[in-house]
């Protein structure tokens, strides 16, 4: 099962708007009409998820029990990395 697919089966209102893209309710928030857009990139190897909403990424990963690495193929110094990120409030860099 591709990563994409591990997430899409946990959400509801999924409809295909394009090649490797959804779009879904929400289920981080009330979400009455779907706002969860979901892209497969690099070949399945890695998800983006936006919320159209205004909800972050880990608010809707953790509301349907996942956490980053449903999102792309971690190591243990990425997830280190990622989350000194978030307690410190510092934009992500390439």
């Amino acid at each position: 099962m591709s990563k994409a697919e591990t997430i899409l089966e946990r959400l509801e209102m999924v409809r295909k708007t394009g090649s490797s893209k959804w779009i879904a309710r929400c289920p981080a928030h009330d979400d009455g009409t779907p706002s969860l857009s979901v892209t497969e990139i690099e070949g399945g190897n890695r998800v983006l998820i936006h919320c159209h909403g205004g909800c972050g990424a880990l608010d809707v990963l953790e509301s349907i029990g996942l956490d980053w690495s449903a999102l792309y193929q971690t190591t243990k110094t990425d997830t280190a990395h990622c989350i000194g990120l978030i307690k410190t409030k510092k934009p992500l860099t390439t």
